[in-house]
């Protein structure tokens, strides 16, 4: 169940909205999801200009060319943890073109929402789908791949895609709090952002 995953290099401009990487910007966490993850709280968006760079945010969008299929090991439902990490990440996406975002606020862990209000998480939601306009709906979770569960904690990189148009992968983080998952913020990431966007 567990696979090493590559290092991906990351942004860091905080102004970088939650996005997954097209060709014009247009919105992808969670992440996350995210929301991205996802994923998924700070509005990002992603703006791919052919560089290598990963981005921090929750939700993202899409801009550029499309990514080239996820290859990585999927995580199959096989028992209790992986069914939750993989509802997570379904959860961490599917929020968004539902019009359900602030219900993904209670599923993070609390050093994720001590540094993000409810409030400024629902704003991202609200921004996010305001980027991605007509391209919302489109959004949908694919998988979550190249998962390593190690006691409590967890990573993975949750794939999603804007049907019909392109596939995005976006790096996420999970932590068991009170006998049950969650979702963490990556490593490196600040305030409302909890996913990492990779190209």
């Amino acid at each position: 169940m567990s696979s090493h995953r590559p290092r991906r290099a990351q942004g860091s401009d905080p102004n970088d909205l939650p996005g997954f990487p097209i060709g014009r910007s247009e919105l992808i966490a969670a992440g996350f999801l995210i929301f991205g993850i996802v994923a998924i709280v700070a509005a990002v968006v992603v703006t791919q200009s052919g560089d290598d760079e990963g981005t921090n945010g929750v939700a993202a969008t899409v801009t550029g060319a499309p990514l080239p299929s996820a290859s990585g090991v999927r995580l199959e439902p096989a028992d209790a943890d992986s069914e939750a990490i993989i509802a997570l990440a379904r959860k961490s996406i599917e929020v968004l073109p539902q019009g359900q975002w602030p219900s993904l606020y209670p599923d993070f862990v609390a050093s994720f929402t001590e540094r993000c209000s409810v409030e400024e998480f629902a704003q991202a939601g609200i921004d996010s789908s305001t980027g991605l306009g007509e391209d919302l709906q489109l959004l949908g979770f694919k998988f979550i791949q190249d998962v390593t569960i190690t006691g409590e904690t967890a990573a993975g990189t949750i794939v999603g895609e804007l049907r019909g148009k392109t596939e995005y992968q976006v790096d996420a983080a999970f932590a068991k709090e009170d006998g049950a998952w969650k979702i963490a913020p990556v490593p490196d990431t600040e305030g409302c952002s909890a996913f990492t966007v990779l190209s």
